[in-house]
């Protein structure tokens, strides 16, 4: 698969394949189209396109079928601009500057067409592993994965070992002659595989700064980025690595009879064993097939857990001859898991953060002038997101809820500017609002219905089976720790796990037990 090959003819067939542009497909990506966009080097915005009267959609049609059929694009489309914008007010240094790509917003919108066109054939080769860029997925089904496997092998005592890749630049690695390659293999249609194989050969671009821009510059790797496309590319292209690295690897933790041995969003990896010996054959094998498709890991920035009871456990992992660091805790994703398998250090972190943002705009939320209706709203849309992210993989604990609710009052009291020693109860607090506690039950309604969303969706097969399956061994002697699923059944009152999982199955019913939750 990633074998080295010369840049070239990838799709030549026997004839075209690939019907011709519909007029209703035009005017689906005029209405999708996101507005307050940059233009790129042709000017053009994409209000402006929008302002196309219905008649003249057929003109555009007809433009787009032209191209379509000839695979032959202006030259506008083929230039990017990338523009610096500094990460921090004093960034001096190349390091503290990121850029963004200004790309041709008709471009855009002819590429949003091919993209729905590829879209489903890319998705079916796609492992459920992958959270990153997919429909209905995201970071809360990747970290609800992560958490509630590891609890559960942790509960009966088996041994979890994870390796958080980390890979140096990964869309900017990317072959595109393999990917060529591999959209053929998938079977893409020859038009529009012609037309991904002209965007990404004959791309260039300037780099702006100060006004000023370079000498147009050739760009032989990499997806392109700002493009739709690329997130759809990548994810197919880094598929094909995990897939030939795993491919017969029986390694991983085993539930209900299915290996997992990797849970991925994007370039985010963690790959995971019940053992030192299968993550260290895992790890060695990903990181040979990503070698062969140009993928490098920063082996700096790989780590190590270990999820264990065992103590003097100590494993070592290494990669190249070079042993990775074995840490405590990890940001995965914007959250921090710990190997004692905690939600506490998570949701003390989440506060933090949002005691930060709620003084960033204290000016607003603390301002009497303002009714203190529409601040608390501020609040909910601003402050609360910031403490919620990640809820839905929480197991929350008593000492858990008191911290949130005390969080709650610390607002509640800064923006009534009510100092401690006025020695004002919370409950005259609440009145002077006129809410009631309202943080810590939104968690719990969130999680609740959660559980309902995955378990009536068929795309949360995985979720379902870590949810759900069984993990062989053998709790230890004492009181269970308390689990994902036991928060639910405590809030809910329902004591069967059958019964409660024929109740999420049934909307209407569910909707109203996750409304009455106190």
């Amino acid at each position: 698969m990633f074998a080295d090959v010369t840049r070239g003819n990838a799709t030549t067939q026997c004839e075209d394949t690939g019907p011709p542009i519909l007029r209703a497909e035009v005017l689906k990506a005029l209405k999708r189209a996101k507005t307050g966009k940059s233009p790129g080097p042709d000017q053009i915005h994409v209000e402006i396109l929008q302002l196309i009267e219905e008649h003249l959609v057929d003109a555009v049609t007809n433009f787009f079928n032209c191209i379509y059929e000839t695979g032959a694009m202006p030259k506008d489309w083929l230039v990017s601009t990338f523009v610096t914008l500094p990460k921090k007010p004093t960034a001096k240094k190349c390091t503290e500057y990121r850029t963004i790509s200004l790309m041709s917003q008709v471009l855009k919108l002819f590429l949003s067409i091919i993209h729905e066109r590829i879209r489903v054939k890319c998705d079916a080769e796609i492992s459920e592993s992958q959270f990153g860029f997919r429909s209905g997925l995201g970071t809360r089904e990747a970290l609800f994965s992560l958490n509630v496997l590891v609890q559960k092998c942790r509960d009966l005592q088996n041994d979890v070992i994870i390796c958080f890749v980390d890979y140096e630049k990964a869309f900017d690695r990317v072959k595109h002659e393999v990917l060529m390659r591999r959209l053929q293999e998938i079977g893409i249609d020859s038009r529009d595989m012609r037309i991904i194989q002209n965007l990404y050969w004959n791309q260039t671009s300037t780099v702006r700064v100060d006004g000023d821009e370079t000498d147009l510059i050739a760009i032989c790797r990499g997806v392109r980025q700002g493009c739709i496309l690329s997130p759809l590319l990548f994810n197919l292209y880094s598929e094909a690595v995990i897939c030939e690295a795993l491919e017969e690897k029986e390694s991983g933790v085993k539930i209900n009879g299915q290996v997992i041995n990797n849970l991925r969003y994007a370039d985010d990896t963690a790959l995971i064993a019940s053992s030192p010996e299968d993550l260290q054959r895992i790890v060695d094998s990903v990181y040979e097939c990503s070698q062969k498709a140009g993928l490098s890991m920063n082996l700096t920035k790989t780590k190590v857990m270990v999820v264990s009871r065992r103590e003097h456990f100590n494993p070592t992992i290494s990669i190249a001859g070079t042993n990775l660091e074995r840490v405590t805790k990890y940001k995965y994703l914007g959250t921090w898991v710990t190997e004692a398998w905690e939600s506490e250090p998570e949701i003390k972190t989440r506060i933090e953060i949002a005691r930060a943002s709620f003084t960033k705009m204290k000016k607003v939320l603390c301002n009497k002038d303002v009714n203190i209706h529409l601040r608390i709203r501020l609040l909910q849309c601003y402050i609360w997101p910031v403490v919620m992210y990640g809820c839905e993989a929480w197991t929350l604990k008593e000492t858990a809820c008191k911290k949130l609710d005390a969080f709650e009052m610390w607002c509640f009291r800064r923006m009534l500017r009510i100092s401690w020693v006025h020695k004002v109860t919370n409950e005259e607090v609440l009145r002077r609002v006129g809410r009631s506690r309202e943080l810590t039950l939104t968690i719990k309604q969130k999680k609740t219905s959660y559980l309902g969303h995955v378990l009536r969706h068929d795309r949360y097969r995985l979720l379902q089976v870590i949810m759900m399956g069984k993990v062989e061994g053998k709790r230890r002697v004492g009181r269970r720790r308390k689990s994902w699923l036991r928060n639910i059944r405590e809030w809910t009152g329902v004591a069967s796990v059958e019964q409660l999982m024929r109740l999420a199955k049934n909307r209407e019913e569910y909707a109203e037990l996750t409304a009455n939750l106190q």
